[in-house]
């Protein structure tokens, strides 16, 4: 037995890409029981580097993150904001000017907010969603008498709605 261990350090000293491969197949393995990739995880075992190389490009990369490259920070949200943009232009539908008044209300753009809210509320008068977001978007403007009417008539149709956040966005001032 300890022949044989002795017999295995200096194989790997001999070799260090060995060492290498070694721990890249240990990183795969890990990676592929957490996943829950049980065939993945076999063959890793059981094969040689390979497997886990194999494993690396068409599991692990893809895995890591819902974009693939370096994406400098805002840069979804700025292609959203396009995407939107040419759907308003197009379209003219007032989801999409709701959608782009919610990203420009986290964004903290409140003026490009509210008038996306309106846009949204002149073509859909009676969407509960819009009256909410723009209540509440008021509000953040430090204008709570406007967020009122908007804000109780939420309530009074729904008084659930968005999961207790308008009522409590109502009792905020």
């Amino acid at each position: 037995m300890l022949h044989g261990l002795l017999y295995l350090f200096q194989v790997a000293f001999s070799y260090p890409w060995l060492i290498v491969v070694f721990v890249f197949q240990v990183w795969m393995f890990i990676h592929a029981v957490r996943q829950g990739e049980w065939l993945w995880a076999f063959f890793i075992i059981i094969g040689s580097g390979f497997a886990a190389l194999c494993y690396f490009f068409f599991v692990y990369r893809g895995s890591v993150s819902a974009t693939r490259g370096f994406e400098l920070p805002g840069d979804q949200k700025r292609r959203r904001i396009k995407e939107l943009e040419a759907q308003i232009h197009h379209l003219d539908k007032p989801h999409h000017y709701f959608q782009l008044g919610d990203i420009y209300f986290q964004q903290g753009k409140l003026d490009k907010a509210e008038t996306c809210y309106r846009a949204s509320l002149e073509r859909d008068p009676q969407d509960i969603d819009t009256r909410a977001h723009l209540g509440q978007c008021l509000l953040r403007s430090k204008r709570p008498s406007e967020a009122r009417p908007l804000l109780e008539g939420v309530i009074a149709e729904n008084p659930k709605h968005d999961y207790g956040y308008s009522l409590m966005a109502l009792a905020e001032p």
